[in-house]
């Protein structure tokens, strides 16, 4: 299994990130990628899920809107990102190897939040690893800084567990 540090790579030229809020997109389809993010996890793990819950696994997604407190939560109890997926995830157009799945471009989940909101987060915590992931990705700090990488916040978690959480917060006028 490969080791990641602290950080995770977000490289692209930043301005390109304040474009993707002038793409011709639509709420609905927005969702969709994450929700296709928590099929594709399913698909890809599918096995191991059956078999850690006696083959009663059932995908669950849930998005939830909270306009008095300003974001959008999607969480799912998919396989999560694994460690060798998690390299690569917040790299805009880092097209994966397989892109027979629901994940063709690389694209979806970072154009899908930064479209919908200034500021979001994604935790998960991998099937059959031993920590949670966490990482926050705020579009004005990204630009003014020039940032290519993001903290990474661990925190130890049961090997059994599974699952992904976005948060999206200062949503924008999409």
């Amino acid at each position: 299994m490969q080791n990641i540090g602290d950080k995770v790579s977000i490289k692209i030229q930043i301005g390109l990130y304040s474009t993707f809020r002038h793409l011709n997109n639509k709420p609905w389809f927005a969702l969709s990628e994450f929700v296709d993010n928590a099929v594709q996890s399913y698909l890809d793990n599918k096995t191991e899920l059956n078999k850690l819950h006696e083959g009663k696994f059932q995908l669950e997604v849930r998005i939830k809107f909270d306009k008095d407190y300003d974001h959008i939560s999607i969480e799912d109890n998919a396989g999560g990102i694994s460690t060798e997926k998690y390299l690569t995830a917040f790299e805009p157009a880092n097209i994966p190897l397989d892109t027979k799945g629901l994940h063709e471009f690389g694209m979806g989940m970072k154009t899908a939040a930064v479209w919908l909101s200034d500021i979001w987060k994604v935790k998960t915590k991998a099937l059959g690893e031993i920590e949670e992931r966490e990482i926050e990705f705020n579009l004005d700090k990204v630009i003014e800084e020039q940032k290519e990488d993001l903290n990474i916040i661990r925190t130890p978690k049961r090997k059994e567990e599974h699952y992904t959480e976005i948060i999206m917060s200062k949503l924008s006028h999409n």
